[in-house]
């Protein structure tokens, strides 16, 4: 059975994708990881942020083992990076 989970994109994320939010549909999602994992088979670009992606669900952030449920509200956010 798939499931689709709908997340919110921001910075380099949404530019790419061309939109603020996308539909992923998965196999039985479990975890956040599941999720993301999606995103980056998707767009494999950003495979190399994976273990840095900052993830909000329900507006929390939240850990990549943290579990998944449809009804959940994500959003995916590319990794902070600190110039100084």
């Amino acid at each position: 059975m798939t499931t689709p989970i709908t997340v919110r994109l921001y910075g380099r994320y949404k530019d790419t994708v061309g939109a603020d939010t996308l539909t992923l549909t998965l196999d039985t999602p479990r975890t956040i990881q599941d999720v993301l994992d999606a995103f980056t088979r998707r767009y494999p670009a950003f495979a190399k942020d994976t273990r840095h992606m900052m993830v909000t669900k329900n507006g929390i952030l939240t850990g990549h083992d943290a579990p998944v449920t449809p009804t959940d509200a994500l959003a995916i956010a590319p990794p902070v990076v600190s110039g100084g």
